[in-house]
């Protein structure tokens, strides 16, 4: 790379974005990016669903579940998350499930939609 600062965009689930980061001659610059977790998502069928972090009382939309998915498993940086799901054979929005769910450093959650 040349010279300069630089504003990376780490491919994690979600992106991670670091602004200004220095590009020195001759010398290494490291960045320090959190440790994931594992959400694993289990659903009862088929069905529609979402992934969203929460940012600052906001839902950002982040993953779509595959409709022929029962299980999903993701790795995520640590936050707050919420799952939104509803069955296929659900006609009305009512059935919509939300499950709202923590991601820490290292471990790992199971997310039940049923």
């Amino acid at each position: 790379y040349l010279i300069g600062k630089y504003d990376l965009e780490i491919l994690t689930l979600p992106r991670l974005l670091i602004s200004d980061v220095e590009i020195a001659q001759s010398k290494t610059t490291s960045v320090q990016i959190p440790q994931p977790g594992i959400a694993n998502i289990l659903t009862s069928g088929q069905g529609y669903g979402s992934l969203y972090v929460e940012e600052k009382n906001k839902l950002k939309w982040l993953y779509n579940i595959p409709e022929s998915s029962t299980r999903e498993t993701l790795v995520l940086l640590p936050g707050s998350y919420r799952v939104v799901y509803r069955p296929k054979s659900a006609k009305e929005s009512i059935y919509t499930i939300e499950r709202p769910f923590k991601i820490e450093s290292g471990s790992s959650i199971s997310v039940k939609t049923f």
